[in-house]
């Protein structure tokens, strides 16, 4: 990575007045891929609008020729998968914002602007319940069922990196360590019977069919303008189960929607957005694997909430505690075979509740 792409914040791209000046005094590396979309003398606007948990850091570039997007990926595997990824997706008809250009050495990319409006601002300002709210669900999930109905086999960044056994354990473990173990203060690192339970839990999801997976399909990384519905942050997608991305949005702490809603959404998926599947043809028997997999889903939510907060620094990341804990207590309260799991989580919540 050339030095400039570090932004000193000297530069002023990271200071709360952002950057005001010409396109051509941004880093070089920046205005190589700026110039032919705003030109070298246009007056831009740069700020800074990252606010998730990942290394990778969001610019908004505006000028009187438009607004564009300007990407910052430190991992040089995650740069590449972004770019492959995407371009797969979106040659399939998904809505992701287009890429403009990009750079391998620098691992910048330049996007178009989706906007600023993503799913969690809708349910947070009209409430879960309103029309308005259920109807941009509805495209969200018929959306979804457009993601999983693609050749993902054909994207070797998706195909060559299924969702495995190792990932699913990792997921477990750092909800034991990063939740559990560093913001509780609960050390279980020995407990056999959890263990045992979280090896039967990924031997259970592993059963299910493959499909193609966002991995992290929650309502800050969708994003609406008018009827159009933008998926953002897709680098992680691979093949894995297919509840787990309903389970990623319809359990989703950022917005904790009422079990009713959840109900009705879930329902709408099943009947008019996910692909055919024999063994989920009734809805009963999808049910119980949703809530299987959701379970799984939001442990690793509470764990990266656990690391974020106190090994990188994000102390926001810890208002989501609360609603995960409430999510998981539903799901574990309706998911049987893992009874230690469910005296774990019914302790782990009494012990938030009290912080």
């Amino acid at each position: 990575m050339t030095p400039d792409v570090a932004l000193d914040p000297s530069n002023g791209l990271e200071q709360p007045g952002g950057f005001h000046g010409a396109c051509g005094d941004l880093p070089p590396s920046w205005a190589s891929l700026l110039e032919p979309l705003h030109g070298s003398a246009s007056r831009v606007e740069v700020r800074h609008i990252t606010t998730g948990g990942s290394d990778r850091s969001f610019y908004r570039v505006s000028s009187e020729l438009g607004s564009h997007v300007l990407c910052v990926t430190p991992n040089r595997t995650e740069f590449t998968n972004y770019i492959a990824i995407g371009n797969f997706l979106r040659g399939h008809g998904l809505p992701l914002p287009e890429i403009h250009g990009w750079c391998d050495d620098t691992g910048l990319a330049v996007l178009q602007d989706a906007g600023d409006v993503p799913l969690q601002q809708i349910v947070l300002s009209l409430g879960p319940e309103a029309d308005a709210t259920l109807k941009a669900y509805h495209r969200v999930l018929e959306t979804l069922g457009q993601l999983q109905r693609l050749p993902a086999t054909e994207c070797p960044a998706m195909r060559e990196r299924p969702f495995s056994r190792t990932d699913l354990r990792w997921e477990t473990e750092y909800f034991r360590e990063n939740f559990l173990g560093r913001h509780l203060g609960w050390d279980l690192s020995g407990d056999d019977d959890l263990t045992a339970e979280f090896e039967r839990l990924a031997d259970r999801v592993l059963d299910e069919p493959l499909y193609p997976m966002h991995r992290d399909f929650q309502s800050q990384n969708v994003f609406l303008q008018g009827d159009v519905v933008w998926v953002l942050d897709f680098q992680g997608a691979r093949l894995g189960p297919l509840c787990y991305d309903v389970g990623s949005l319809l359990r989703d702490p950022y917005v904790c929607l009422p079990a009713r809603v959840e109900d009705h959404l879930l329902r709408y998926y099943h009947a008019a957005a996910m692909p055919a599947v024999a063994r989920y043809a009734a809805f009963e028997d999808f049910r119980r694997t949703y809530d299987l997999v959701s379970m799984q889903r939001l442990m690793q939510a509470l764990g990266a909430y656990g690391f974020l907060t106190l090994v990188k620094g994000k102390p926001w990341f810890s208002q989501w505690f609360a609603p995960a804990v409430k999510l998981l207590t539903r799901a574990v309260s309706e998911v049987e075979g893992f009874p230690r799991l469910r005296e774990v989580v019914m302790e782990a919540a009494a012990r938030q509740s009290r912080r």
